[in-house]
């Protein structure tokens, strides 16, 4: 819960190893980062420079940018995401108002 800040050139995950990140609140990137995987906000999406995300981003709240985001879907970065994972239904989970 917060912002999560993150900067320089690194590389989280790979084409082959993607990463799932959630953030719980907001993102704030700088520099140049690359991401493969998915990536989540609860918050807002906020930055400068030219961060790279190859998967795909789902911003729950506002985004706002300067800079190059480039952020490019890719379904097989995607389908090695959704083989790492498994899934199952909790009780009591779900409220359907």
């Amino acid at each position: 819960d917060g912002t999560v800040n993150l900067g320089s050139n690194t590389v989280y995950g790979t084409a082959t190893e993607p990463v799932i990140v959630y953030v719980d609140g907001n993102l704030d990137v700088s520099g140049g980062p690359t991401f493969y995987g998915m990536v989540y906000i609860e918050g807002n999406f906020e930055g400068t420079g030219t961060p790279s995300f190859i998967g795909s981003v789902i911003v729950e709240d506002a985004t706002q940018f300067t800079g190059n985001l480039d952020i490019t879907f890719n379904s097989t970065v995607l389908s090695r995401v959704n083989a790492m994972s498994t899934s199952a239904g909790m009780a009591g989970t779900w409220h359907d108002f």
